[in-house]
């Protein structure tokens, strides 16, 4: 029997798509009905009473928790290496006019893409001493933010079997534990990125990671956040997505460039 009555599939639909802007598909709901579900159980509400609290407020957790069940968080170390290894060469470059590196990566799940960025910063020694990068991950599921700022991963995280686990990682049983070096320069957040006051505090970024993010998305909600990407960019700054993804005739804020046949996008 279904959970959700017509009407409030409905609305919680439309909730997801304007404030979130994901592409709700239909084939969603019934994961959607099972997450609610869980979340009952979990919470002792009733269905109304959940569904109040859910709806109330722009940014609360339990709306997080729910648009997150709905979302693909598939990541993994090392993921896309050529794109990885255009961007630290740019980086590189950067690193050339100014003493501070600045780095966002959206949609962060985990933390697996910051933790690689971390290690593939001091593995290409663009850190020493003088030197300061910090580098912040924003996603919507603080659950998934929780568990990046435990730095505790599982097999399932490494699927570049040639990455020498234990340069990186300590091992704790079936777990592996990032080495606090890796670490030092990393920052987490919840939050939702199509929301502009979210990168009011992160400007002048020097490189954008928006990987792998927008394949969920409306048309809308891309070129919302965009706008949200370019204003937070430094002048010179460069925005990366994932490498099935293309900005072309969306917006013409950016300037594609090409690198060992990667794209990346220049502020304009």
């Amino acid at each position: 029997m279904k959970l959700l009555s017509d009407r409030e599939l409905k609305i919680l639909r439309e909730r997801i798509t304007i404030d979130f802007g994901i592409a709700f598909r239909e084939e969603k709901a019934d994961i959607l009905e099972e997450f609610i579900e869980e979340r009952l159980k979990i919470t002792g509400l009733s269905l109304d009473e959940y569904l109040s609290r859910t709806l109330d407020g722009f940014s609360n957790r339990e709306l997080f928790l729910l648009v997150s069940s709905v979302t693909n968080k598939e990541t993994y170390f090392f993921r896309e290496m050529p794109q990885l290894e255009v961007s630290i060469e740019l980086l590189k470059k950067l690193s050339r006019t100014r003493q501070k590196l600045k780095i966002l990566s959206l949609g962060c799940s985990s933390g697996e893409e910051v933790y690689t960025l971390s290690i593939l910063l001091y593995e290409k020694g663009i850190l020493f001493p003088g030197r300061e990068v910090i580098i912040t991950g924003i996603d919507l599921d603080p659950r998934a933010v929780k568990k990046a700022k435990e730095a505790v991963y599982t097999d399932n995280s490494f699927r570049n079997k040639e990455i020498p686990l234990k340069k990186y990682f300590i091992k704790e049983d079936r777990f592996y534990r990032i080495r606090d070096v890796y670490k030092k320069i990393v920052d987490f957040r919840t939050g939702n990125i199509l929301d502009r006051n979210i990168f009011l505090e992160f400007m002048n970024r020097d490189m954008i990671f928006c990987r792998n993010v927008f394949i969920y998305m409306t048309e809308e909600a891309i070129i919302k956040i965009l706008e949200n990407i370019h204003a937070s960019l430094a002048v010179d700054g460069y925005l990366i997505l994932g490498s099935c993804e293309s900005i072309t005739g969306k917006t013409n804020l950016f300037v594609p460039e090409y690198y060992n046949g990667v794209v990346v996008y220049r502020k304009k």
